[in-house]
């Protein structure tokens, strides 16, 4: 709470501070996914990989892609996936909303499947969130994990 007692002569020298929450901006993230490579074997004998890469924003909803069967060397995926976003982030309902967190898996059928590398992606990265809603105008993060 926010009281503030001002003589009635003093009012124009204390101008009125806006106290107001920011406005909320409805948004989508896109994340491309385009391939995998010089993965570690999780089938030393044979030298391949049953790949997948899982992928979500925060506590919510994550994307699978396809499974690549026995792959070697490159898996390639290209697989786009959308997520409807909140900015700028209300730490109480979308804690970790500022954080892509992916996943390289290698599939199995009768046991658990074994996780290979994940990484966690600041999307908040050189104020990249900030920008977006300041400007209301797409921005871009391109790299490789």
């Amino acid at each position: 709470m926010w009281i503030e007692l001002i003589k009635k002569e003093d009012i124009k020298s204390h101008p009125v501070i806006n106290i107001s929450p920011p406005v909320v901006k409805e948004m989508e993230l896109r994340i491309i996914v385009w391939d995998a490579k010089d993965c570690v074997y999780k089938d030393p004998i044979e030298k391949c990989n049953d790949l997948y890469i899982k992928g979500g924003v925060g506590s919510g909803k994550f994307h699978e892609t396809d499974i690549h069967i026995r792959c070697r060397s490159v898996g390639s995926f290209n697989w786009r996936w959308k997520y409807p976003v909140n900015y700028p982030i209300s730490q109480e309902k979308d804690f970790g909303g500022d954080l892509f967190k992916v996943q390289l898996n290698d599939y199995d059928i009768f046991t658990k499947d074994e996780l290979i590398g994940e990484a966690m992606i600041d999307l908040n990265m050189h104020k990249m969130i900030a920008k977006a809603v300041k400007r209301n105008k797409p921005v871009e993060i391109k790299g490789r994990i």
